[in-house]
């Protein structure tokens, strides 16, 4: 029953953003939904009522902080194109992410890597992620600030998947 309501869902998404209720994209609009809620395993994870303020109101943050590092990033990134003399050392940084999920690992590695100027190279399966940076000058406790911030916001956002862990979010290395 669970997956014929994400069908249903995906496709009402889907109608929604294409704003055409036509026949044939109504059918397409099934076979997405069908196709992504098969190859997509579906979580049984449940989001309590009282959880559903600090959800939503963790999801805004996180969109905002998402926004504002983007901007920074660019300007930065132009910055370095504008003028090439400038002095900037890349590198690769692993991480230790410290997500117990799955889907918090992805969203915070999905993060970094639309950030201009950083990439996830890797993710191990032990939790380590790779991540390669433009300039790894900037201050690796700044980073590790910002990777505790998305942590924290994520656990908020998906609560049940990361309740009673322990923070593994603290570790890192140059590579």
């Amino acid at each position: 029953m669970s997956r014929v309501r994400a069908i249903i869902l995906l496709t009402l998404f889907y109608l929604g953003l294409t704003a055409n209720l036509g026949l044939a994209n109504i059918l397409a609009g099934l076979l997405i939904a069908a196709g992504v809620s098969y190859l997509v395993p579906i979580q049984h994870q449940r989001l309590l009522i009282r959880q559903l303020p600090i959800a939503l109101w963790g999801l805004l943050r996180y969109a905002l902080i998402l926004v504002i590092d983007l901007i920074k990033s660019g300007f930065q990134v132009a910055l370095i194109l504008v003028k090439p003399g400038l002095s900037i050392k890349p590198g690769i940084i692993a991480f230790e992410m410290g997500h117990e999920s799955e889907i918090n690992a992805a969203l915070d590695a999905h993060a970094i890597t639309l950030t201009p100027g950083e990439l996830v190279v890797e993710m191990t399966p032990d939790c380590v992620d790779y991540t390669h940076f433009l300039d790894v000058t900037r201050s690796t406790e700044a980073l590790l600030e910002a990777r505790t911030m998305r942590k924290d916001l994520l656990d908020k956002i998906f609560p049940d998947v990361s309740a009673d862990t322990p923070d593994k979010g603290t570790e890192h290395k140059h590579v």
